[in-house]
């Protein structure tokens, strides 16, 4: 295994370890919004991200419409085609960068029939963090819904690896629900970025297929 998988594995350890998985995760305090306290010993930026990740990947989407208008409003500029392209290749979406004092976060819109919404960030180590699991667990359990054992997916990118953690959600028997919803870690970490700020991309991911 290569020192960069070995960073993207360890990352998403942190978050899909037994412990973190077990039933006696703390969920998150008084509201989701609540989830990512601004005073704790994890990174600023992994807390951002995560705080992003409940506010508008968790309370607005799927309704499109709804979340739109917020994210321009806090400052985030709409990204060009070019920039969304590189994000989603040749699927349909939106997005828009967000600048904030723990740093640049890239946020994404999937068009069906992969409806997802991501939250994105670069780093020079992954921004996972151990509220991470319980935030998408304390979101399902709105529902009686549950999350799934993880699966991690290594895959091989142009320049580096990426590591993806991916939490099914299911009816309290562990049956599948329609439509199908899923929830991703993904890290990326690449061998020699001409920046070292950006060696390693950290996506939250909640996606939604009919």
């Amino acid at each position: 295994m290569s020192r960069f998988l070995r960073i993207a594995v360890m990352g998403l350890m942190a978050v899909s370890s037994p412990c973190a998985m077990g039933q006696e995760a703390a969920p998150p305090a008084q509201s989701q919004s609540d989830a990512a306290p601004e005073k704790s010993s994890e990174s600023p930026a992994a807390l951002r991200l995560l705080r992003l990740f409940s506010q508008l990947c968790l309370q607005k989407f799927p309704d499109d419409a709804a979340m739109a208008p917020g994210v321009e409003a806090a400052g985030a500029v709409v990204m060009t085609e070019e920039e969304v392209k590189a994000r989603l290749h040749n699927d349909q979406g939106r997005g828009w960068i967000l600048d904030q004092p723990e740093g640049s976060f890239a946020i994404i819109l999937e068009s069906p029939p992969y409806h997802a919404c991501a939250i994105r960030a670069f780093a020079d180590v992954p921004l996972v963090s151990k509220l991470d699991l319980p935030l998408m667990k304390f979101h399902a359990a709105q529902n009686k819904h549950l999350l799934s054992k993880p699966v991690l997916l290594p895959n091989r990118l142009p320049g580096g690896v990426s590591v993806m953690a991916g939490y099914d959600v299911t009816n309290e028997d562990g049956s599948a629900i329609s439509p199908k919803e899923s929830f991703m870690i993904v890290v990326d970490s690449y061998n020699a970025p001409s920046d070292p700020k950006r060696k390693v991309e950290t996506r939250l991911v909640r996606q939604i297929i009919p």
